[in-house]
């Protein structure tokens, strides 16, 4: 007995296989990371936002103790490609937030060194990041 496939079952999953591969290859995110330094030295007690109307996205992300840091989403490390405004703020991110479970932090720390304050908003920092797919270099930003 042979067996033959008709042309419609052969375009049916030659179209199953390619949505199966396009639904795999992952979401459209750029891996975002860097580090914030005033005068060369790393930046502490501080936070970063990137802002990009067109994505209608918003991401804040605290500094380490030696200044560097990776944007997160909910989801996953990374932002959607796009432009990007960028602030940089004192004290960590959420401090002022009620969490859902446990004690609220009590107060943040302040920067362990001045930072000036047209970092502070995004429409006077002055600083800009480009995103793309995949893995991005990183964004570093020393403030004077």
């Amino acid at each position: 007995m042979k067996c033959q496939l008709s042309t419609r079952a052969i375009s049916f999953l030659l179209v199953s296989a390619l949505l199966f591969v396009s639904a795999c290859s992952g979401p459209d995110i750029g891996q975002v990371s860097g580090k914030v330094t005033v005068n060369g030295k790393p930046l502490t007690n501080a936070h970063i936002n990137f802002s990009s109307r067109d994505q209608n996205v918003s991401i804040n992300a605290n500094l380490n103790e030696d200044g560097t840091y990776v944007l997160k989403t909910y989801q996953e490390e990374g932002l959607p490609p796009g432009e990007y405004q960028v602030a940089i703020k004192g004290g960590t991110f959420g401090y002022e937030e009620t969490p859902l479970v446990g004690q609220a932090p009590t107060a943040s720390a302040q920067p362990n060194l001045p930072i000036p304050p047209r970092y502070s908003n995004i429409a006077t920092s002055g600083l800009t990041a480009k995103v793309e797919r995949g893995k991005n270099k990183s964004f570093d930003f020393d403030l004077k």
